[in-house]
């Protein structure tokens, strides 16, 4: 007797499928970055992909030891197959996996009177990781402190607006309110892709370290270090926080984001440059840092950069 005899019956919902042969397809899904001027490739690893398995199987009421295998088995089977049931998949050489069908066919041949063969092709369900798996909080939080901080800076506006010309210079100017609509404008982008599921995180990721450098930029802001606009201080802080923490949580279940810290007045080319001693990739640096700078070719000391590691 061969290992082979002691493995399980293969089965799907509790109905014994008598197979012929299994195929089973595994694989993993990638996106190749392709740069100008530069051979190859930087392939980027997302995961493996769902399996399939496609089984086919022989239904018939000479098999011996079965019971009412033809066509009462199979019927229940293919009624179970039509109304989109998820359930276990017995897989003998497998396992046990949660899938469902995704097509059948039925070979019926006059030469054949005692049953039937079918094919069935089952998906692996449930290997799909959303982001609402990917961060413990949801991407609410950040936009409720955003709206909180929107608010905080309008009253602000609307009391400096009032202010006496010897005390103008603790209000909130116009190049600040750029900063603010820049905070804003990213918070909005972020709440919008909590759903996209696809993006496995990073584009998530991304945009939670861009808006907590945004905040940073803010907090450092003239207007920020008076008395008087310590509620707008508070909002900020608020949402930097929950930015940092979200972000940190999306960095600790996908591919890892550095940050680097500009030394010195840099172009974003001398920043592709000092991390991966590769100019091109400079294309991939602006993609990440949008809203971080004003001027790419200019940006200044200090500056917070995300960037992922060479692989």
């Amino acid at each position: 007797m061969s290992a082979f005899d002691g493995l399980p019956q293969c089965s799907f919902a509790g109905i014994v499928v008598p197979y012929e042969s299994i195929d089973v397809q595994g694989g993993v899904r990638d996106h190749v970055h392709e740069y100008p001027h530069s051979d190859g490739g930087d392939p980027e690893l997302l995961g493996r992909k769902l399996y399939t398995f496609r089984i086919t199987a022989n239904f018939h009421d000479t098999f011996r030891g079965y019971v009412d295998l033809w066509p009462d088995k199979l019927n229940l089977l293919l009624s179970t197959l039509e109304s989109s049931t998820t359930a276990a998949l017995v897989v003998p050489q497998y396992g046990t996996i949660q899938a469902y069908a995704t097509s059948w066919t039925r070979q019926i041949s006059t030469r054949v009177r005692s049953g039937e063969k079918v094919v069935i092709e089952f998906r692996e369900d449930g290997a799909q990781v959303g982001l609402d798996q990917i961060v413990d909080e949801h991407p609410l939080e950040v936009r409720s402190h955003a709206l909180v901080l929107d608010a905080r800076v309008k009253d602000a506006v609307a009391a400096g607006d009032s202010l006496s010309a010897l005390q103008k210079d603790a209000a909130i100017t116009g190049t600040d309110r750029d900063v603010f609509d820049s905070i804003g404008a990213l918070a909005n982008s972020i709440f919008a892709i909590q759903d996209t599921a696809a993006l496995n995180g990073q584009l998530y990721g991304t945009k939670l370290l861009q808006l907590a450098s945004l905040c940073e930029r803010a907090d450092g802001l003239r207007s920020m270090q008076t008395t008087s606009s310590q509620p707008v201080v508070e909002a900020l802080h608020a949402l930097w926080a929950a930015a940092v923490r979200l972000a940190d949580n999306v960095q600790g279940k996908s591919r890892a984001m550095q940050r680097y810290v500009t030394p010195t007045r840099m172009a974003m080319s001398d920043v592709a440059i000092a991390l991966y001693r590769d100019a091109s990739r400079t294309e991939d640096l602006l993609a990440l840092n949008t809203g971080s700078y004003r001027d790419a070719l200019a940006i200044p000391a200090g500056t917070t950069l995300v960037y992922y590691l060479a692989t």
